[in-house]
């Protein structure tokens, strides 16, 4: 990275100025960290550092509502969209939750059903 010869002004690269033979400045670190772009968080998850996040769309019980956020396409780990929070994740546990939403639906149709009829009578 070039910078400039305290002696005679000349911007240069090295120990010394090819110009005057003045020793140079080191260049600053904040300098070279500015000349090269930052990327995204998402490009590269926080855990695991070598998987990039994906959008993921869930949807709740009855579809009513939907829930965003981003996913490592390696460890898998969840994160919300802002990058505020890991989501907590158990995928051993998700698929014994995915069993269990026929059940649960059936029982939310049966209460909804029970209303209905109760509050006709």
């Amino acid at each position: 990275m070039k910078v400039k010869c305290p002696n005679c002004g000349f911007d240069d690269e090295g120990n010394f100025c090819s110009r005057c033979g003045a020793p140079l400045p080191k260049p600053s670190i904040a300098k070279e960290e500015a000349l090269v772009p930052k990327a995204p968080w998402t490009a590269k998850c926080p855990v695991c550092k070598s998987g990039h996040l994906e959008e993921v769309t869930h949807k709740s019980l009855f579809g009513l509502k939907t829930t965003e956020n981003l996913k490592c396409s390696n460890c898998r780990e969840v994160f919300s969209p802002d990058g505020s929070k890991k989501i907590p994740s158990n995928p051993e546990n998700e698929e014994e939750v995915k069993a269990t939403i026929p059940l649960m639906e059936f029982v939310a149709k049966f209460l909804l059903r029970h209303e209905d009829n109760s509050l006709l009578n």
